[in-house]
């Protein structure tokens, strides 16, 4: 029997988030090949977020050897680059959230669970998402249905999908 959720190097651990994220792979796709699960995508994703700014910090210039300088230099382009999509990404929620809020009469908390519902994620994946408990956002969506008035997660999304891009 294979080992479930292998211990991943930093840098496997970013090489898998790229994947995800910039290349676009399927989380499904990426825990099945990896023998990861999705929690722990979505772990490692919030820990590279928060820890984002460390590589904007202008450190003391020590005298290195060229090609440290030059490994160090390529990481930091590769961590620019990560850092823009995720920029991209979280803005582009942001404004969908907010705009979901605005138009249907929701809180910006209703509005960002409202966004994820609609790309298709379960009340765990939710839950990670905006920091919260699978039962907070089970009460979200209670609400969200009376104030939508529909009666399932489908008909929210394409409530959802409809005010996004005016469908």
């Amino acid at each position: 029997m294979e080992k479930r959720n292998p211990h991943y190097t930093a840098e496997q651990k970013v090489d898998i988030l790229r994947r995800h994220l910039v290349e676009q792979m399927p989380l499904v796709e990426l825990c099945r090949r990896y023998r990861i699960d999705t929690k722990r995508v979505y772990k490692w994703q919030r820990q590279f977020f928060h820890n984002g700014a460390a590589a904007f910090k202008v450190a003391k210039r020590q005298s290195q050897p060229v090609d440290q300088r030059r490994d160090g230099a390529l990481q930091k382009a590769n961590l620019k680059v990560c850092d823009q999509v995720r920029c991209e990404r979280i803005g582009e929620h942001a404004i969908a959230a907010s705009s979901l809020a605005a138009q249907l009469g929701l809180t910006h908390r209703e509005g960002e669970v409202l966004y994820w519902l609609s790309e298709g994620k379960a009340n765990a994946e939710i839950a990670i998402l905006v920091g919260a408990r699978a039962r907070t956002i089970g009460k979200h969506l209670e609400h969200l249905f009376v104030k939508l008035g529909v009666e399932s997660r489908t008909a929210a999304a394409a409530t959802a999908l409809r005010a996004l891009f005016g469908l």
